[in-house]
């Protein structure tokens, strides 16, 4: 089953480490903070698909079903994001 083309541009615009990073580059200093606001994204998006869940189940309303997949698509998306290669590289002499 594919998800519609929206959805995966959703994901793949606005995961959590992107907010981290164009958030970092104005404010964050250092490696602490990076991970303190990146943990709290992650807790952020995980509480509303599970809330999103709960109300479109006891409502019925199948959009917040959706939502709530859309938020849990991010959180798991974002947890296991793939490494940007570093721009540093290193010169192993031969």
């Amino acid at each position: 089953m594919h998800s519609p083309k929206f959805i995966r541009e959703f994901i793949r615009e606005f995961t959590a480490d992107e907010l981290v990073c164009s958030f970092d580059r104005d404010y964050i200093k250092g490696s602490r903070m990076k991970k303190t606001y990146r943990f709290l994204i992650l807790a952020a998006l995980i509480i509303a698909a599970l809330g999103s869940y709960s109300y479109g189940n006891s409502a019925g309303i199948f959009l917040f079903i959706m939502l709530g997949f859309a938020f849990e698509g991010l959180f798991w998306f974002s947890l296991f994001r793939k490494k940007k290669p570093s721009s540093h590289v290193t010169n192993i002499g031969n």
